[in-house]
């Protein structure tokens, strides 16, 4: 089941996902255990995806079969209904959105049109593409037992939609380039994925070589990865990552400051000592002591 917190997660840090080339409108973000709904439509797309249980989806007409995995898409002003089993209902997690563009409304009525085809209502099993794997990721992570980065609901939000409109829109070009780059996409979950390992290692000594193989991409594109779209390299963001997790574990628990300094991840005490100093303005002890409270550097 998902997490009761999911859509109040993303309806906070989830509302305007904004891009290059297009940007979403968001409505809102829910989950709840269908068991049927009255026959209805809508002015905007919702994208629904089925956590759980079984049921039917009727889409202008044409009646289809949904299961754990399935995927549909409700189309502005198409009527439509979801009916779950009887006995145990249809769980579901969507979004209700609206294309935007920055520029180019004629960009956006192409789009439109792709999402409007028939063609993209339902996918009878989305687990193993972009798409439902990014419902997975999103269900998993939008809850309070996950600690997060602000950054990353939005970004794997945005993935999600994109890779949307890539599918759709995949027919008609053959080829050609499409309107939303899969490059954002890949881009975020690299970064995303990247964050992750950095956090849930960050006893270890974590190299820049070690953490492209874990990736698969080479150091090369991993440097480039983080000074683009973070503005440091990963080494920096490795160290300020340390000292972050550093200052939170002085403040919120009783670790003496060499269990925080193996914790995370230095190789002895002088030099945790001397690099905290560095960046938040005052040594370990004294930091503690005084309440965490310095300016500068990682807060």
């Amino acid at each position: 089941m998902v997490d009761p917190e999911f859509s109040r997660y993303l309806n906070s840090y989830s509302q305007q996902l904004t891009g290059n080339s297009v940007s979403f409108n968001i409505h809102y973000w829910g989950s709840m255990l269908h068991d049927d709904h009255p026959v209805h439509k809508h002015a905007y797309f919702e994208l629904c995806y089925v956590t759980s249980g079984s049921g039917t989806y009727h889409d202008d007409g044409t009646c289809f079969a949904l299961t754990e995995g399935s995927m549909f898409l409700s189309r502005p002003g198409m009527w439509h209904r979801i009916q779950g089993d009887s006995e145990h209902g249809i769980g579901l997690i969507y979004v209700a959105f609206e294309l935007e563009a920055p520029a180019a409304s004629e960009h956006v009525a192409q789009l439109n049109q792709y999402l409007m085809s028939p063609d993209n209502v339902y996918f009878k099993d989305a687990r193993e593409i972009a798409m439902g794997k990014l419902w997975s990721l999103l269900s998993s992570m939008a809850t309070p037992q996950t600690s997060l980065p602000e950054e990353i609901l939005p970004s794997l939000s945005y993935s999600l939609l994109a890779a949307l409109l890539e599918h759709c829109a995949a027919p008609y070009h053959q080829g050609k380039q499409l309107p939303v780059s899969a490059a954002v996409q890949e881009t975020s979950l690299l970064l995303h994925q990247a964050k992750l390992y950095i956090r849930d290692n960050i006893s270890l000594s974590i190299r820049s070589k070690e953490l492209a193989a874990y990736l698969h991409i080479s150091q090369r594109h991993l440097i480039r990865l983080f000074t683009s779209e973070l503005n440091r390299s990963p080494s920096q963001y490795i160290r300020e990552e340390r000292i972050r997790i550093a200052s939170h574990l002085l403040k919120t628990s009783l670790l003496t400051v060499q269990e925080v300094a193996e914790i995370t991840g230095f190789s002895s005490i002088h030099h945790f000592t001397r690099l905290f100093k560095e960046v938040k303005g005052l040594p370990p002890g004294l930091y503690r002591r005084n309440g965490a409270h310095s300016s500068g550097g990682v807060t």
